[in-house]
């Protein structure tokens, strides 16, 4: 058992110590009664010392405790390793490192990295938010404080606060070098895909580049593809279809090649449609949806499925297939209203608007675009629908259509000071200022 595995034991055993005897309303010198001192009790309780394995076999019979002997049976056989043990015991591990009053060693900010890694991975937001603020809390090392910036930003982007997720993983990335390089390209890849969401396009597609370099220097080719996937996604943002299409296909083979995760090869095959139904290539794009949707199913993927449908239905809008287009929307709204991404859903609505027959049920859905939108703050979504209810007499009275340009022209102005490369020219001008002045006579 080298110093690392001695130090996790000792931490677990120290915690599970004092539960049991707190449980049983037993003080440190009572316990120690005939098998040792009170001062042991404290060091074993604080993790600072590892018990024998005798000693431990006794407390565990006084206090009865199961795990104890089961930890006293390990310590004598030396029968396990960090990764064994820690995978085994993270629960309690968890407690462990709530309840330590002492000084954090290398020990404990190992063990929190670990269990961040293990809790971001079963997407148990909660838990990784509480340790990477432990972390922040009782830890010196810059390292580490790095990795819970880039844990609490990861975290972030999954329940879709971008804006937040970019706070921390902007404080990541100004210290990026610290990183391995593993977790270099998931903080390139991450950032590339916060400001992707964000519309902020040529910052979006630089990070992803910077993802794909890394991920192919160091041999990681699941998430080289995934890294793909994204950079081609914001090549058709850009505009850049056919640079888009390339890289995206070559994203899908290798995840085929490698049968990688079913939501993966989902997500990128409704990007490939995407791209293909904007260049009118109907039928390869109603084929790549049909793709998503059956490998997004066996996923349980309801992004891809969402945005497969969303896709569809505006192939079979253009084909003038009104029945199956109007289906298609009302599945993509269905997929859509169950996730945390406000602005899928806002687009599966305005998707629906645009290819619906009965009037009442297109400007409900665009009420309810306008409503998501504003309170989620997409501008350009919200931007969207309110202009096209300030277009439909039926929407609203003179004066409720007045509101929804005025919407309209805030939320598209929104966009541009957030998107564009002119932003900090566009925040100097007061448009208020210049519409009120008067020229000089000619």
């Amino acid at each position: 058992m080298n110093d690392e595995e001695r130090g996790l034991v000792a931490l677990v055993i120290g915690y599970q110590l004092r539960r049991a005897r707190r449980q049983r309303n037993l003080s440190q010198a009572d316990l120690a009664k005939g098998i040792g001192s009170q001062s042991m009790m404290s060091l074993l309780e604080s993790g600072r010392q590892l018990p024998p394995s005798d000693v431990l076999e006794l407390l565990a019979q006084r206090l009865d405790d199961g795990t104890l002997r089961s930890y006293a049976h390990m310590i004598a056989h030396g029968n396990f390793s960090f990764a064994e043990f820690s995978s085994t015991n993270r629960d309690v591990l968890l407690q462990a490192l709530r309840t330590h009053r002492g000084r954090w060693h290398d020990i404990h900010i190992k063990l929190s990295l670990e269990l961040c890694e293990y809790f971001y991975k079963n997407k148990l937001f909660h838990a990784v938010d509480e340790i990477c603020h432990l972390v922040l809390q009782h830890s010196d090392d810059e390292v580490a404080h790095v990795q819970a910036w880039f844990y609490l930003g990861s975290s972030l982007l999954f329940l879709g606060d971008y804006e937040q997720a970019l706070v921390w993983l902007n404080q990541a990335g100004s210290k990026y070098t610290l990183l391995d390089d593993t977790l270099r390209g998931r903080l390139f890849y991450n950032l590339g895909y916060a400001h992707a969401e964000l519309d902020v396009c040529g910052v979006a597609i630089w990070y992803a580049k910077l993802a794909t370099d890394v991920f192919l220097q160091s041999a990681d080719y699941v998430r080289y593809a995934r890294a793909l996937g994204l950079l081609g996604t914001i090549q058709s943002h850009l505009g850049r279809a056919e640079e888009a299409r390339t890289t995206l296909e070559r994203a899908y083979e290798i995840m085929d090649k490698w049968e990688m995760d079913a939501s993966d090869r989902a997500r990128v095959a409704t990007s490939i449609a995407d791209v293909c139904e904007g260049v009118g290539d109907v039928a390869s794009a109603e084929q790549w949806c049909l793709r998503a949707i059956d490998t997004g199913t066996k996923a349980s993927d309801l992004i891809s499925l969402s945005m497969a449908y969303q896709i569809l239905s505006l192939v079979y809008k253009t084909r003038d297939e009104r029945a199956r287009a109007a289906e298609a929307a009302k599945m993509a709204i269905h997929h859509a209203e169950n996730l945390l991404d406000k602005r899928i859903l806002c687009r599966a609505y305005l998707v629906a608007v645009s290819v619906l027959n009965d009037m009442a049920e297109r400007i409900q859905l665009a009420e309810k675009a306008f409503r998501t939108a504003s309170e989620s703050h997409h501008a350009i979504e919200q931007a969207v629908a309110a202009e096209w209810l300030a277009n439909v007499p039926d929407a609203a009275g003179d004066s409720q259509t007045g509101e929804y340009r005025s919407a309209a022209f805030q939320a598209y102005r929104q966009h541009c000071l957030e998107s564009s490369t002119y932003s900090y020219f566009f925040q100097r001008l007061s448009l208020g200022e210049l519409m009120n002045h008067n020229p000089p006579a000619g």
